[in-house]
Parts: structure tokens; sequence; C-alpha cells
């Protein structure tokens, strides 16, 4: 499966109008990419801003974390993988992985980037807030 243009171009006019219009600023093959990012971090971020409880929140992380280490080794295997297990338990993350899959492919960016990005996400959902510097 791969992410559709448009899926990308919609949900970015959709959540953050501002930044669509600042895509226009670069070339095609660009936008496409801080599309593909945007709609990445945007869902990612949704399903622990949006959980319904801090336990909820965790097992989307969990989830992110399972699909982002785990999920690369099965990527091309035959046999039920662990990306369609995650993304039969909450489909929109697999909209995140096909978002990543596509800026990895096309754009060469290495998945720790989005290791890395999840474990801020962990560090939400646990509660974590930094202390204000005045």
């Amino acid at each position: 499966m791969r992410i559709e243009p448009e899926f990308l171009r919609n949900l970015i006019h959709e959540r953050s109008p501002s930044t669509a219009y600042l895509t226009a600023l670069v070339g095609a093959r660009e936008r496409s990419g801080v599309r593909a990012l945007f709609a990445f971090a945007s869902i990612c971020r949704d399903a622990v801003d949006l959980a319904g409880s801090r336990n909820e929140a965790q097992i989307a992380v969990a989830r992110l974390t399972r699909l982002f280490n785990e999920g690369v080794v099965q990527r091309y295997a035959s046999a039920r993988s662990i990306v369609d297990e995650v993304i039969d338990e909450t489909p929109d993350l697999g909209l995140a992985w096909e978002a990543w899959s596509f800026l990895e492919e096309d754009f060469e960016i290495p998945r720790a980037y989005a290791v890395e990005f999840i474990r801020g996400l962990k560090q939400d959902a646990d509660g974590y807030r930094p202390e204000k510097v005045e």
C-alpha cells in the first residue's frame, strides 16, 4: 500500500491551513515530503493527545513503538506481519506508517528519526512536563 498524494494534501489543508499554504513555497517534490511528514507527526500526535485517558495514550505509544521498531523487520514478509496486527488495532497508525515509509523510500530519511519522535510522544503519554524556566 502506498499513501495517496490526495490524502496528504487534504489532511494538511484540513488540520493546518496555514501550513498547507506554506507548502506552496517549495517545489512539488519537496511539498510531497512536507505533507507526508506533517501527516506522520499529526496522526501520531493525535493518537496520544486525543486519547481518552493516560492509559489509552500509553497504549497508542506502545503500538507506535512496536510498529516502528519491529515492523520494519517484517515489512516485506509474506506472513501476517506486525504492521498488519497494529493497523488492525488502530487503523490511523497505518496511515502514519505509510507516510513515514514514503519519506524513507523517496527522501531516504532514517527510521531512527521517527523512533525519536515517538519517544517524545511517550514522555507526553507518561505525563512528563518539563519544568518552566523563568
